[in-house]
């Protein structure tokens, strides 16, 4: 029922190796969607998932978008953020209190020079009120990791 993703590694004797894994413990609740893309340096791949559900349960559901970079042989997530989610409280706590967001994640591969980016546009609804945010993810050489921008409206 769980999904873990295995990094293998070569040795100089033509036998792999597992050299580290990351297991994702929800992995059969949704579908999860893994792909290669060159986000932080335009000679590697990064590794993009999608759709990696951390909580379900009564009235509450969280699957995040993560991209993990290989390093030293072994796995470490750069970015990792909601991409949808939905609170349903009990009926005893009033009607129109729940709360669903969902997120899309646009990326630009990086290139020779620069690393690639991430804008994340996100619709949240609330007891039937939408709107839409936008923000970006910066890559942060010094630190490792994508930090986010703050929210801001699209167009604006």
């Amino acid at each position: 029922m769980d999904f873990e993703l295995v990094l293998l590694t070569r040795e100089s004797h033509g036998r792999w190796q597992c050299a580290n894994s990351t297991p994702f413990p929800f992995g059969a609740y949704d579908v999860i969607t893994v792909g290669l893309q060159k986000l932080i340096d335009a000679n590697n791949d990064d590794i993009v998932i999608h759709g990696d559900t951390v909580a379900y349960g009564t009235g509450i559901y969280q699957a995040d978008f993560l991209v993990v970079q290989v390093l030293s042989h072994k796995l470490r997530v750069v970015l990792d953020a909601v991409e949808k989610g939905r609170e349903y409280p009990p009926e005893s706590e009033g009607p129109n209190q729940w709360v669903e967001q969902q997120s899309v994640f646009k990326t630009i591969a990086a290139t020779e020079k620069e690393p690639g980016s991430i804008t994340e546009i996100m619709t949240l609804n609330v007891a039937g009120k939408k709107v839409t945010l936008e923000r970006d993810f910066v890559w942060e050489k010094d630190s490792g990791r994508y930090k986010p921008t703050f929210w801001s409206r699209p167009g604006s």
